[in-house]
């Protein structure tokens, strides 16, 4: 992620100016803080960034803003994997799925066990991501389309284009599945075939 390009020219105590002045705009430009984040943090320094996010976090869950703040705290892990920092994720993730779908999620994902807080993190954002037409792809069965997203029994029915209504447990569906957006080859397929046969005609190399 790199900085937006009105970002650029700042200086770090200016960018330092326009993170704590944009953390309490009515509307957050969450991509660009983010990307601020990002770029300050790959410059080793993460302390500053520990700050931010914080008060960027806390804004994100006020708002009700699931994704985004599983974005941050998923980049935070990329220099945070303590304890702390796991008990961080598990009481702001309580806070942000307190809905019955969302504790079903909770309750699906491992948290401090064996894996680490950024993949627990990835496939809990996959599953927010899952929704009743949500094209995804499995790497045995290939493209599917979300049909229903079960919180009682905690599964997911896929309709799969080599099985149709094939059910997965929301752990499996977690760490599985991809979900995949509109300018996929896949979702191209799918939906506009005839604009994947224009472009195998004129771009067949990157087609």
């Amino acid at each position: 992620m790199t900085l937006p390009v009105h970002l650029q020219e700042k200086s770090e105590t200016e960018l330092e100016d326009w993170f704590l002045t944009n953390t309490d705009a009515p509307e957050l430009p969450v991509d660009d803080m983010l990307a601020v984040i990002e770029s300050m943090s790959s410059g080793g320094n993460t302390e500053r960034c520990e700050d931010w996010s914080e008060m960027l976090q806390e804004n994100l869950v006020e708002q009700g803003r699931r994704l985004e703040a599983l974005r941050l705290l998923r980049m935070r892990s990329t220099w945070r994997d303590d304890e702390d920092f796991l008990k961080q994720c598990e009481g702001t993730i309580t806070r942000l799925l307190d809905d019955r779908l969302g504790k079903a999620f909770r309750e699906s994902i491992e948290f401090g066990g064996k894996l680490k807080a950024a993949e627990s993190l990835r496939r809990l954002e996959v599953l927010l991501r899952l929704g009743e037409g949500t094209l995804c792809h499995e790497k045995t069965w290939g493209f599917g389309i979300i049909k229903r997203v079960d919180d009682f029994y905690k599964k997911v029915t896929v309709d799969f284009a080599k099985k149709k209504g094939h059910e997965l447990s929301f752990a499996y569906a977690g760490e599985a599945l991809e979900v995949i957006s509109d300018n996929h080859i896949l979702a191209i397929r799918h939906k506009t075939p005839d604009t994947l046969a224009g472009m195998i005609k004129d771009e067949p190399d990157r087609v």
